[in-house]
C-alpha cells in the first residue's frame, strides 16, 4: 500500500475531524489536519475539495458561504449528524488498525 492510498483511505475521516468542533472552511480543514498531525499528514488542496464535494453529496457535510476578509466569500463545511456517526464508525476503524499494525510491527515507533 503507497502513502497515497493510506491517505485516500483515512481522508474522510480526517476532514470529518477537522469540523467536528466548528464549521471551516477548505484552507482551513488543511492547515487543522497537518497542525494536529505533527505537519505528517499534509493533504493537497487538489484532493481536498474533491472529497469535500463527495462527502457533502453523502450527506456527511454540509457547506454554507460566509464573508472571509471583505473581498470574497468562502465556502464553510459543517458536520450533519450523519456525518457524526460516520465519524465515530471511520476513528473505530483507524484506531483498530493502528492498534493491530503496532502489535504485528512490535511497539510504537
Amino acid at each position: 500500500m503507497t502513502d497515497s492510498q493510506l491517505m485516500k483511505g483515512v481522508s474522510p475521516v480526517l476532514v470529518l475531524q477537522a469540523v467536528v468542533a466548528k464549521a471551516r472552511s477548505g484552507p482551513e480543514i488543511l492547515a487543522d489536519i497537518a497542525a494536529r498531525s505533527g505537519e505528517a499528514l499534509a493533504m493537497p488542496q487538489g484532493t481536498l475539495y474533491p472529497l469535500l464535494y463527495r462527502l457533502e453529496r453523502q450527506g456527511l457535510l454540509r457547506s454554507a458561504w460566509r464573508a472571509s476578509d471583505g473581498t470574497r466569500r468562502m465556502r464553510e463545511y459543517t458536520l450533519t449528524a450523519k456525518g457524526s456517526a460516520e465519524l465515530a464508525k471511520g476513528k473505530r476503524n483507524c484506531l483498530d488498525l493502528a492498534s493491530a499494525l503496532q502489535l504485528m510491527l512490535g511497539g510504537a515507533v
